[in-house]
Parts: structure tokens; C-alpha cells; sequence
């Protein structure tokens, strides 16, 4: 006989968890969580908290992940500029650290089965933002599972206004986007945006990946008679 439907709290609303073999998937969640500087100021410099510092264990992103931003986290990426252009704001630009920080809790949500801002290792959002090597001045996380796309996703960020705070952080200099998918998992699809300013100039992507691929040429074979 099947186990009792668990009940979770997330983000300040219940959400029934179906035990296996039910196979149905949960509704969406989301979750959000914002912090400055001003909240890291117990240590003497923020701006200079080591990985060694925060007892990271991250060993560094794998060699699988691509080196550019996919299509996935450019549309994201996109979609939250759309909104802040609506209410005046600048956009954000994304740097490559905050993208190495959000795939990571991505790809744990993802793996693990959860949805939380704390990782499976422990991890909070600013010490995985710290292991990115991501000068951090100011910064906020949402989260999101269960969405099956960008527009979802944004649209549900944007549907509340712990979420909406953050994507229209006029403080907000730059983004990073992870997504994940795990078919034998609760919610299947798992995000993770990760805003902040840094006291450096940021770190865009590399210029070969705005490079379009070359033109397709067909060589037929040379026959000599």
C-alpha cells in the first residue's frame, strides 16, 4: 500500500508532496531570498570571504558543462530584462560566476530531489557565490521547480512579490542562470537565478560565444577521368 501525501512548507505556503509509485507531478514552488552587504558585514571584509573561509567542499563546475550560456538561461536572462525595461530599470548582464553558482544548486535540486536555498552539502547561496569566486557586494536567489519552461518560470517569479523584488533590484548589476531537468524527480524541472553587484566589472561570457558558426558548405568528392 502507498505511503500518506506529505505536506512541505515552502516559502511560506503548503505544498503536498505524492509519495511514490504515484508518478503526478507537484505543483510548481518557488522560493526567494535576498541579502546585502550590510547583512555579511559580521565578518571584517566581506568582499574578501575565501571558499577556505566558508568550508566550501565544491570541487569546481565539471567538465560537462558548457562553457557558454545555453539558450535555456539566455532566455531567462532575456525574459527578466523584459520586465525590468517595463518598470524603467537597466539590465542586468550575466557573469559567468553567478552562472557556475546557479547551475550548481540546479543541478543538486535536481539530483537530491529538493527545493531549498540551503544545498545538500550545506551550502548557503552566498558561499556558493563565494566558491564561484563572485565578489559579492549585494545578492539575491530565486528558486523555482516544477515550471516547465523560461516563460513559467519568470512569469511565476514575477506573480510574487518576494520574487519580483529581486528581479527588479534596481541595486542589481548582473545574473546567472541554472536550469536542470530530472525526469525521476518530484517536480522534473529546477531553476535557479542568482542576481548581485560586485566590486569588480563583472564577468561576461567569453566573445566566441556571440560568434555564430560559419557557413555550411557541402564538398563533393573529386573524380578524375
Amino acid at each position: 500500500m502507498a505511503k500518506p501525501n506529505s505536506t512541505k512548507v515552502l516559502g511560506g505556503s503548503s505544498v503536498v508532496l505524492q509519495t511514490r509509485p504515484v508518478r503526478r507531478r507537484a505543483a510548481p514552488v518557488f522560493v526567494a531570498i535576498l541579502c546585502c552587504a550590510a547583512l555579511l558585514s559580521a565578518r571584517p571584509n566581506p568582499l574578501l570571504v575565501t571558499a577556505a573561509d566558508l568550508g566550501a567542499t565544491w570541487a569546481g563546475p565539471p567538465a560537462s558543462w558548457p562553457s557558454c550560456p545555453t539558450s535555456v538561461e539566455k532566455e531567462v536572462v532575456r525574459l527578466v530584462n523584459l520586465e525590468r525595461s517595463n518598470v524603467g530599470l537597466d539590465p542586468v548582464g550575466i557573469d559567468m560566476r553567478l552562472i557556475g553558482a546557479a547551475r550548481r544548486h540546479s543541478d543538486d535540486m535536481a539530483a537530491n530531489d529538493f527545493v531549498s536555498h540551503t544545498g545538500s552539502d550545506g551550502s548557503s547561496p552566498w558561499d556558493r557565490i563565494a566558491d564561484a569566486g563572485y565578489p559579492l557586494l549585494a545578492g539575491g536567489e530565486t528558486i523555482g521547480a516544477g515550471y516547465p519552461n523560461e516563460a513559467s518560470v519568470v512569469q511565476g517569479w514575477m506573480d510574487s512579490p518576494p520574487h519580483q523584488e529581486i528581479l527588479l533590484g534596481s541595486d542589481f548589476q548582473h545574473i546567472g542562470v541554472g536550469y536542470a531537468f530530472e525526469g525521476d524527480s518530484t517536480y522534473g524541472h529546477y531553476w535557479t537565478a542568482d542576481f548581485g553587484s560586485s566590486s569588480d566589472e563583472g564577468d561576461p561570457p567569453p566573445t566566441s560565444c556571440d560568434t555564430p558558426p560559419g557557413p555550411f558548405r557541402v564538398y563533393l568528392p573529386l573524380i578524375q577521368r
